[in-house]
Order: structure tokens, then C-alpha cells, then sequence
């Protein structure tokens, strides 16, 4: 049974199935983008707990904080993706050359094999 335009499959988890397509991707790239931010807020922390800077009372403070400003900033991160999937056709959504060209932004610039490296290629 085919199905609908932007649904998610069964296979999916619960959470994700009655979610749409365009708004599992713009929760997935916000998820990764607090997950690095978290991990680099981490590894600061370590450092700082090293070197005296940061003592363990004041942990809860800097993370709650920290999480506040990354959810603010991945604002910054996911709102051109939503304005740029509210613009798109529900057939240009489903083409092949749009997810190709959807894993290229989400996933880095990649100028399939040709050039020299430091090139972005054409265009």
C-alpha cells in the first residue's frame, strides 16, 4: 500500500509517525545541532573543571543556561530550512534531484568528485 504524500512509513518510530516529512527534518537538523552543542558545551566544561575556573555547584547553572541559548540560536539554523520547505512543492518534495540536493545542504557541500579539492565545483 503506497503511502501518502510526506507521511512517515510504519517502520518509523512511535514518536515520528504521525509527524510529516518536512517537519521530522526540521526537528532532526535542530536535534543534531543541540546534540554538537551540548557535546562542545561538555568538553568546555571538562576543561574548565581542570583548570579551576568552573566548580561542580555551578554545573546546573551553565548547562541550564547553555541549553536556553543553544534552543535560541538553532532558531537561527532551522528557520531558513522551514521557510525554504514551506516554499516547496509537494512534487519538487518527493523529486530525487531535491533529496540529492537536500543531503548536499544538510550534510555539507560536496561537489561530487569533480574539481580540485578546495573547489566547490559548479553550480
Amino acid at each position: 500500500m503506497p503511502y501518502a504524500v510526506g507521511s512517515i512509513p510504519r517502520g518509523a518510530p512511535v514518536w515520528l509517525r504521525g509527524m510529516h516529512r518536512r517537519a521530522a527534518l526540521v526537528l532532526l537538523v535542530a536535534a543534531v545541532y543541540l546534540a554538537l552543542s551540548l557535546a562542545t558545551r561538555l568538553v568546555l566544561v571538562a576543561r574548565a573543571l581542570h583548570a579551576g575556573q568552573l566548580g561542580y555547584p555551578e554545573l546546573p547553572r551553565v548547562l541550564a543556561a547553555g541549553l536556553a541559548y543553544d534552543a535560541i540560536t538553532s532558531l537561527y539554523v532551522v528557520l531558513p530550512l522551514m521557510v525554504y520547505l514551506a516554499m516547496l512543492s509537494a512534487g519538487a518534495f518527493q523529486a530525487r534531484a531535491q533529496r540529492i540536493e537536500g543531503s548536499g545542504v544538510v550534510g555539507g557541500f560536496d561537489d561530487g568528485g569533480h574539481g580540485t579539492p578546495g573547489q566547490l565545483g559548479e553550480l
